[in-house]
């Protein structure tokens, strides 16, 4: 390939060639050409960087805005050096960070991949019109369909093509539940839910076009027509930011978990708008949604909390403090870290050291004495000298010696001694009105490490 090909190129696309699949009737030609291109006929530009030799993992984090890359062999410093001789216009923050270089984007509506053609490989990044449908963090809601509950069949293993696609899928056995799907499009009660179901196993793999080719059998009318209105939405972008947006995902009238499912790709589109507030108004009131998908709901409160706008953060801190796995999820750690900054400059000290003493044990090795420390500070803050000593006492038994004789530490400790002796401390900053509504709530999440 020639070397212009490694430079920096964003290449707009002209023609959406899914929209022209929704606007009109597609012959099976149209679509088998639609799909050789699946990611350009759904960008809005396009970004192809050169690699420098070695092999790289990619994980992309769509709804963080970012993306990482990681050496299998290689060289760290040759790829950042790379990213910031020629940065990417696309995610233009390049940072080495923990054995990886970070990309942070533009936009959340991003998808990567590494090409390689010949011994050069390339990261290619679409910005694309619209919601990302792969990545490991693309965090698209996945719930289990009942067949019982949608009178589609018996309990799994099932009884019915249906039945046996849906506990197929759940199981993660996906070519199994792609066949039994195909069965059930002959089942009028089933069609309309097979069609979807075969839609969400193309788009899985990238494939818009038969995804949406899928989705077009639906049709629009009834609960099956109304969800596959939805996700075509998502594939296109076509309603998003739009006043047709909310009547798309409206979950009036749906029976479970068809409701529950609309209220989360809504809550998850308005995230990848950067909406947080309306995404976490929408799912604080919305047990039953997010219990059916809480990673996803933990991830819209975290993206709201990470905001510099006071009204996203208060409205993610209300999200958060709804979650029940909010202190034992996968994101248990990054939550409570986001939520006692959050927390702290809302003029709540002991609540967010509260917030960070109870994932202590979850804290990576490489986090723990900051983590520790913060926790520390936050307390003395709170005019809590028992709790900072329980926590200094804590770090005492975890922390190199080297660590624990810092400056900041060693601060930490003389204000335990000053407090403990009725020196006291300085006021809190004064509270921001919506937070403390929500801290008023939680103030329940009382403890400390080992409890």
């Amino acid at each position: 390939m020639p070397d212009s090909v490694s430079m920096r190129a964003i290449v707009p696309t002209i023609v959406t060639a899914l929209a022209l699949a929704f606007a009109a009737p597609a012959t099976a030609q149209d679509l088998a050409r639609q799909a050789k291109v699946p990611h350009l006929s759904s960008s809005g530009s396009w970004e192809r960087l050169r690699l420098p030799s070695g092999e790289f993992d990619i994980e992309v984090d769509a709804l963080g805005a970012r993306l990482s890359l990681a050496p299998r062999k290689g060289s760290l410093g040759a790829l950042t050096a790379a990213f910031r001789a020629r940065p990417s216009t696309l995610c233009p923050d390049a940072k080495a960070d923990e054995g990886r270089l970070v990309l942070r984007c533009r936009t959340r509506r991003i998808e990567a991949t590494i090409a390689v053609e010949g011994d050069a490989k390339f990261l290619d990044v679409h910005e694309i019109r619209g919601l990302p449908i792969d990545g490991s963090f693309a965090d698209e809601p996945r719930l289990f369909w009942d067949p019982v509950a949608l009178r589609l069949g018996g309990p799994c293993p099932g009884d019915t093509a249906f039945a046996k696609g849906e506990c197929a899928l759940k199981e993660g056995r996906d070519e199994e539940a792609a066949s039994f799907f195909e069965d059930a499009r002959s089942d009028p009660r089933a069609a309309g839910a097979a069609v979807i179901r075969l839609g969400d196993l193309a788009a899985r793999t990238g494939d818009r076009a038969l995804a949406a080719e899928h989705y077009r059998e639906a049709g629009h009318l009834g609960f099956w027509g109304r969800l596959a209105s939805a996700r075509i939405c998502e594939l296109l972008g076509n309603c998003l930011g739009t006043k047709d947006e909310a009547r798309v995902f409206d979950p009036v009238g749906m029976p479970e978990p068809l409701r529950s499912e609309l209220v989360l790709r809504h809550a998850r589109a308005l995230a990848f708008q950067d909406e947080h507030a309306e995404a976490c108004r929408l799912l604080a009131p919305e047990a039953r949604s997010c219990k059916l998908a809480e990673n996803l709901c933990g991830r819209i409160a975290l993206e709201a909390m990470r905001s510099v706008l006071p009204d996203d953060q208060a409205e993610g801190l209300a999200l958060f403090v709804t979650l029940e796995n909010r202190t034992t999820s996968p994101l248990a750690f990054e939550l409570s870290a986001q939520v006692a900054e959050v927390a702290a400059a809302a003029g709540a000290p002991l609540f967010a050291a509260n917030s960070l003493s109870v994932t202590v044990e979850l804290a990576p090795k490489h986090r723990l004495a900051d983590h520790l420390l913060r926790t520390a500070q936050l307390y003395l803050e709170a005019n809590d000298p028992v709790r900072a000593d329980v926590i200094a006492d804590f770090a005492a038994r975890r922390l190199t010696p080297r660590t624990l004789a810092s400056k900041e530490w060693s601060a930490v400790r003389a204000a335990i001694r000053a407090q403990s002796n009725g020196a006291g401390a300085p006021p809190a900053a004064p509270e921001l009105k919506a937070a403390r509504g929500v801290l008023d709530q939680a103030s329940s999440i009382e403890a400390t490490p080992g409890t």
